[in-house]
């Protein structure tokens, strides 16, 4: 059904009653309103039934392209993409919320799904009788190239468009279809429009930035992509083109949520306690003088666990025992599985480490937190993600001004195919202010310099 309000409403707003008169010097969006069309239908064979279409849908959406932002107004959720700062900003209208993500893990997730689905391609090709994914339907899917990896024999991609006519054949199988306007896009809005097309719609690259050549509006676009055994079949009609100063602020009277799904409340509470780390002074001092005091009076594990937390949430080097604890170390296994915790080095050392960090109760502890740091790092490790973030939750409540403790928590994302997720907590070490761990902080740099150079069309 038709959205009445939602876009709509938003779209009155924005090119008309939310702004004062246009001053000459405002920059100009390009206001483009499209009636989509949705049909999804799972492919089976006969003997199961046959092909049923699983899935309609019909909505009006507005694509706002402006010289350094992207606003994409969907009837519940309005997406902007600030090209200038690398972000991506996820409101929900009906909440009240917004997220606020960097660009970079919404790249790297379709980079990494696409590497992904090419590994499990590899894997079924040594498969005799399988049917294996097409890379040409895996690049539509994702709208990346899928690198080194080439087409099988079978596959071919065709271009027979005329003028005024783009069409694509992926496969002998229209896979899109675009009738253009007279209307040429303005300097820079077709690249902006192609930006809308890589992260919301499902064209191959090359069908994409063919589409981009033309300059021209597209009057009606179809394209078809497929997902595992799913086909969708998508139509985007033009129904009305316009333009409005980029002065608006979808998030301005929003409540920012970092991730909305409740099963994520913990990390929005850690993430929460970490912005406010500045004001919380120099925990490392404050961890020394615990230690010491520990020591003082017997403490033994508590000071062993001060010393872990500062050698691997705050990134120092000195992990040498202090005699103290030294000399307790040979008989005492709590001191022992300290010892190990910061001594593993792959996942075989990981394994025998839990085994001793397991037998350790913290219960009674000051620092009994650290202990579920330590494990998470370690169920890490050895591939237990779940259980490994649900201790790390534990760690950082602790203390959540380990940038330590957030870099391994974003490494636990990525292995588990969570960019997104990785990036926010990549940013959360930053916001501590470690700067005994800048050279891990790195890192993110590093891999958002790599993915701008694979991909400058989508940041660019």
């Amino acid at each position: 059904m038709f959205l009445r309000r939602g876009a709509l409403a938003v779209a009155a707003w924005i090119l008309g009653m939310g702004f004062a008169p246009a001053r000459e010097a405002q920059a100009e969006e390009t206001i483009l309103f499209f009636e989509r069309q949705i049909q999804t239908t799972t492919l089976r064979p006969a003997a199961q039934g046959g092909n049923a279409v699983t899935d309609s849908s019909r909505a009006e959406i507005m694509v706002a392209l402006g010289d350094h932002r992207l606003v994409v107004y969907e009837p519940d959720r309005v997406w902007v993409y600030d090209f200038t700062h690398r972000r991506v900003q996820s409101i929900s209208p009906r909440e009240g919320t917004y997220s606020d993500w960097s660009l970079f893990g919404f790249v790297a997730f379709k980079e990494m799904e696409l590497e992904n689905r090419l590994a499990l391609r590899r894997q079924i090709l040594s498969q005799r009788g399988r049917a294996r994914p097409s890379v040409l339907d895996l690049e539509s899917l994702f709208s990346l190239p899928a690198g080194s990896t080439r087409p099988g024999a079978n596959e071919s991609y065709a271009d027979s468009s005329r003028p005024g006519h783009l069409r694509v054949l992926v496969n002998h199988t229209i896979a899109v279809d675009a009738v253009l306007s007279d209307t040429a896009f303005a300097p820079g809005r077709a690249a902006a429009f192609g930006r809308y097309l890589a992260f919301h719609a499902h064209l191959h690259p090359d069908a994409r930035r063919a589409l981009l050549r033309t300059g021209k509006v597209p009057r009606r676009l179809f394209y078809r992509y497929r997902d595992f055994n799913e086909e969708s079949l998508v139509m985007l009609r033009l129904t009305r083109l316009s333009s409005a100063p980029e002065t608006n602020d979808p998030i301005a009277t929003s409540r920012r949520v970092d991730i909305s799904d409740p099963s994520f409340r913990e990390l929005n509470a850690r993430l929460a306690a970490c912005r406010q780390c500045g004001e919380r002074g120099d925990w490392a001092n404050a961890s020394r003088r615990f230690e010491a005091a520990a020591l003082d009076s017997g403490r033994t594990l508590d000071a062993a666990l001060a010393r872990v937390e500062r050698v691997l949430g705050g990134c120092e080097r000195d992990s040498i025992w202090p005699a103290a604890i030294d000399r307790r170390a040979p008989g005492d296994s709590a001191i022992a599985a300290c010892r190990a915790a910061l001594s593993w080095r792959d996942s075989t050392g990981a394994v025998a480490a839990l085994a001793r960090l397991d037998r350790v109760n913290g219960a009674r502890l000051e620092k009994g937190y650290v202990l579920d740091y330590v494990r998470g790092r370690a169920r890490f490790a050895v591939g237990d993600l779940e259980t490994g973030a649900y201790l790390m939750m534990g760690g950082l409540g602790g203390n959540p001004c380990m940038a330590g403790g957030w870099l391994d928590l974003a490494h636990g994302y990525l292995r588990g195919y969570q960019p997104i997720l990785a990036w926010i907590c990549f940013e959360a070490a930053e916001q501590t202010e470690a700067s005994a761990c800048g050279a891990r902080l790195a890192e993110r740099s590093e891999r958002e310099r790599v993915l701008e150079k694979r991909y400058p069309e989508l940041f660019e």
